[in-house]
């Protein structure tokens, strides 16, 4: 099913996630990036994410965008969920859906039109 934009940005929630839970492990440490996050954001809406470095703020945009996996909870984009859906049906509905402003342009060298890849986090 493919929306229209206005569809798009009239639907409640533009982006949903519940209990989203995310781990790193690295040389036998365990560090829990994201403890059971709830976020609404509405179609239409401004949203921004601050915080002190490390607390999580671009393992959640990851996530969301689907190019990173997580450990529990739920994330839908326009009612999509990027890690349901599975690799088949991933760049048409997030190349419509989502996409990343850096702050820094030496953050990511890849052009504004390339899809950032999946992570295997």
């Amino acid at each position: 099913m493919t929306l229209t934009n206005t569809e798009l940005l009239t639907k409640a929630s533009a982006v949903m996630c519940r209990g989203v839970v995310k781990t790193f492990h690295a040389g036998g440490v365990v560090t829990q990036a994201l403890r059971g996050i709830d976020l609404d954001v509405r179609g239409g809406e401004l949203m921004m994410l601050v915080g002190p470095s490390g607390c999580g703020k671009t393992t959640l945009i990851s996530v969301i965008a689907g190019i990173m996996n997580r450990d529990s909870g739920s994330c839908e984009v326009f009612g999509n969920d990027f890690d349901a859906m599975g690799s088949a049906s991933e760049p048409p509905i997030a190349a419509e859906t989502s996409g990343s402003c850096f702050n820094n342009s030496t953050s990511c060298p890849l052009s504004p039109r390339r899809r950032m890849p999946r992570s295997r986090y």
